[in-house]
């Protein structure tokens, strides 16, 4: 099938663990993913999802080219790596945006017009950047690419 790209949108949280996991429950409970085998029951919590994995190894190969295929989001500066999404570096906000406070119609202006500063990572991982609104944090966008 090949990689796919996702992003998501998210109210601000300073816990990444709790974005991250937030958004897991969002995907599986809305079902918003790629299933590659319909004999195999989707799943309904992580858990889940990493059992039917072990079992499955060909599920596992394929992920589910989304957020889900995400174990970590990792500070400003963290070496990329699979299942991880880094936080952009302020230098690449200002380098994209013109900001290191970008509202969420100054980054989706950039992003849905294809930039390349916004999209220098490797398959099965992201990034992510938080989005103001009157100076102030108002959302988390992450976005990424995972899947074979």
């Amino acid at each position: 099938m090949g990689a796919s790209g996702w992003d998501y949108y998210t109210d601000y949280d300073p816990d990444p663990r709790a974005v991250l996991a937030r958004l897991h429950e969002r995907v599986l409970a809305e079902g918003d993913y790629y299933w590659a085998d319909d004999d195999v029951p989707r799943p309904a919590t992580r858990a889940e999802l990493h059992s039917l994995y072990e079992a499955h190894e060909h599920l596992a190969e394929e992920g589910t080219h989304s957020i889900l295929d995400i174990d970590r989001i990792a500070p400003v500066g963290t070496r990329d790596d699979f299942g991880t999404i880094v936080a952009l570096p302020p230098e690449r906000l200002r380098a994209a945006l013109g900001t290191e406070r970008p509202t969420r119609a100054q980054f989706d202006a950039v992003y849905r017009g294809g930039a390349d500063l916004l999209d220098d990572f490797p398959r099965w991982s992201g990034r992510c950047a938080v989005l103001y609104d009157d100076d102030a944090p108002a959302q988390i966008v992450l976005w990424g690419y995972s899947g074979d």
